[in-house]
């Protein structure tokens, strides 16, 4: 990923603050603010692995994630709720991601190559409101209750093909492209995304990333 060089976090936090961000409840007070940040970095690309030829501008993200979060907003996705994607490392997941934040709804990616049973077995307990699958995903065998839309995200060489019941994420997103930028204030402790354990002894428990932890931890990493 590409940033601006900066000396260190407390820098940032001052660039943060200067353009309206609240860093104690981890969000932007304005819109203009955000937008203030992203043509301020708007030379600076996000690159994908296999894809180093197809980057992408912060503002082009930004624009992008300002559609998704929208019509998420619309289809009743709201703080708490949580969306899960069953998708590679690909801009459509980065994006999602991002879209989720906005709204204070929770972010769980599933571990790619899940067969249907493992898949349900692990999103059913969730019970996420929003689900995205890219091609070739193994859809969850179990009954996901309470989900508002299963969105489908083409890979290069699309199937062609659309799961039973879901809806292509460009059209999803069509009718809100000139939708304003919008965020959902949360406290510092709000949950922001879900990872599943790797340790064999917590095999199968999600842990839970706070809002205020996470950005900390980003802007250390700047």
């Amino acid at each position: 990923v590409g940033l601006p060089a900066v000396d260190d976090a407390q820098r940032t936090l001052a660039l943060l603050e200067g353009y309206g961000c609240d860093v104690e409840t981890s969000c932007c007070a304005t819109s203009s603010g955000m937008a203030a940040i992203m043509s301020a970095v708007e030379p600076f690309l996000v690159r994908f692995p296999g894809r180093e030829h197809e980057p992408v501008s912060y503002a082009q993200l930004q624009r992008s994630v300002v559609a998704l979060a929208a019509a998420m907003r619309s289809n009743g996705v709201q703080e708490g709720d949580l969306v899960a994607s069953l998708l590679p490392n690909v801009p459509d997941a980065l994006v999602a991601m991002l879209a989720s934040a906005s709204l204070g709804a929770l972010w769980f990616a599933c571990p790619s190559g899940l067969s249907a049973s493992a898949a349900g077995e692990l999103l059913a307990p969730l019970a996420p409101k929003m689900l995205l699958v890219g091609d070739g995903a193994a859809l969850p065998d179990l009954e996901l209750p309470g989900l508002a839309a299963l969105l489908f995200v083409p890979g290069r060489e699309p199937s062609g093909a659309l799961p039973a019941g879901a809806i292509a994420v460009a059209d999803f997103v069509a009718p809100f492209v000139d939708a304003e930028l919008e965020f959902t204030v949360v406290a510092f402790d709000h949950p922001l995304y879900l990872t599943r354990a790797v340790l064999p002894a917590n095999r199968g428990e999600v842990l839970v990333h706070g809002t205020g932890g996470t950005l900390i931890q980003h802007l250390k990493e700047l």
